[in-house]
């Protein structure tokens, strides 16, 4: 990780909640809900709106 820029290594934390999301309705049927986009949009909104 000494390697990785921060906006990087930023971005693959912001996407283990995303990958649990797409995983557990994959393979567990769980689908998703108000409560899980909601977070999501939290979560990237001010990273896709932020200037790099």
């Amino acid at each position: 990780m000494s390697g990785a820029r921060a906006s990087y290594a930023t971005l693959a934390e912001l996407a283990f909640p995303a990958t649990a999301v797409v995983l557990n309705w994959t393979f567990l049927g769980v689908g998703v809900n108000a409560n899980l986009v909601l977070g999501f949009v939290l979560l990237w909104g001010p990273c896709s709106s932020s200037d790099t």
